[in-house]
């Protein structure tokens, strides 16, 4: 009953063979992880590649104050590491672009990605051992399908140019976890334009030295944005750059930039194909932030600040629906982290076809969302 499922949820891990948290998981509960799971196929592995963005929540989450709610056992890494590993052979993506990857620990918890035949851009310790969890955005590829050329480590960003061994084509990938504090709207686009701008100087470079050109490379920025939608990292990578004039929702007295700013990437939002947007991110009832204080919510709190932007000489032909049916339903009750979903956010991401340049824009449609 509940007393048995909670002193099991307390208990820690049991023994070799398992986790005190599988006491809790039963078969509705296997059968939403399962879907979580489910693969992003590819249609022409010739000619297309597939991206999905997970933000896996912390390492060290198990000591952390946050979602007090969720027990003990679920919060223990060793079974959280478990389902990860799952998750991500489960998806089976070319390229994952991850957050909240702990950089300390990542060589010993991370050494099972060479057993799928995946490389990564390890994250960077940019404190030198002074924060023992510190995690950073992380990149992981097959190395069989993708040849890494170049990357770059930024504090809320890691970026790398990969050569599509198939069709020989250019793609360079932006994996973000942009600041999260509400109300620094400024560090988040500052973190967002100092990322195109480093991509958009190593484009020139490759151009000079490889011979290629920018026109024909693919670039896909994805990532935690901790904003939504309509605030200023989507607005600038939807329209080519951010006026001075632009306020974050809510901050109408902030300036996040001085002077206009523009780029040249024209670029999509995968996730604004249907109209309306999906949730990525859950938070469990109990403690919500807020700035300068804390508040309390009664019911979980679903938002959306998990994006995928694209450069429209990639087109999309299948988008991961973040949530199911049935998760959603499941999710609304409890929140997540829960027994059948170890993170608060969830993956998202899409197979695209790596177009030449006369496909420019010329879409087929929505991409299919794979249930």
């Amino acid at each position: 009953g509940k007393e048995s499922a909670a002193a099991a949820a307390e208990a820690g891990p049991v023994n070799a063979g398992g986790f005190a948290a599988d006491e809790l998981v039963g078969p509705e509960a296997r059968a939403l992880a399962e879907a979580m799971r489910r693969p992003l196929p590819l249609r022409r592995p010739d000619r297309e590649v597939s991206v999905v963005s997970f933000n896996m929540l912390l390492k060290s989450f198990e000591q952390k104050p946050e979602y007090p709610e969720v027990p003990r056992a679920l919060r223990e890494w060793g079974w959280r590491k478990q389902h990860l590993k799952e998750l991500l052979f489960g998806l089976d993506a070319d390229i994952f672009c991850m957050q909240e990857v702990e950089c300390l620990t990542f060589e010993e918890e991370f050494a099972f990605l060479s057993e799928c035949g995946y490389a990564s851009l390890a994250p960077k310790d940019d404190s030198k051992g002074k924060h023992p969890g510190l995690a950073k955005p992380s990149i992981f590829y097959k190395a069989e399908r993708l040849e890494k050329l170049w990357e770059d480590h930024r504090s809320r960003v890691v970026l790398a140019a990969f050569r599509h061994r198939a069709s020989q084509r250019l793609l360079y990938v932006a994996s973000c976890h942009l600041e999260g504090a509400p109300w620094e709207a400024a560090k988040r686009f500052a973190q967002a334009k100092k990322a195109l701008d480093s991509v958009r100087k190593q484009m020139l470079k490759d151009e000079k030295e490889r011979g290629v050109d920018p026109a024909t490379c693919g670039l896909v920025f994805a990532g935690d944005f901790n904003e939504t939608e309509d605030a200023a990292v989507g607005y600038c990578l939807r329209n080519g750059g951010l006026p001075s004039s632009f306020r974050a929702p809510g901050l109408p007295e902030e300036e996040l930039t001085k002077q206009d700013y523009v780029h040249s990437f024209d670029m999509d939002d995968l996730y604004a194909r249907e109209g309306s947007r999906h949730a990525t991110f859950c938070a469990p009832a109990g403690e919500v932030r807020r700035r300068g204080s804390i508040a309390c919510d009664s019911t979980p709190t679903f938002a959306a600040i998990d994006f995928v932007f694209h450069s429209r000489n990639l087109r999309p032909t299948a988008a991961r629906l973040p949530f199911t049916d049935a998760q959603l339903r499941a999710t609304a009750s409890a929140g997540i982290p829960s027994e059948w979903h170890f993170s608060d956010h969830v993956p998202l991401g899409g197979v695209f076809e790596l177009v030449s340049e006369e496909g420019r824009g010329a879409s087929a449609g929505p991409a299919v969302w794979c249930q």
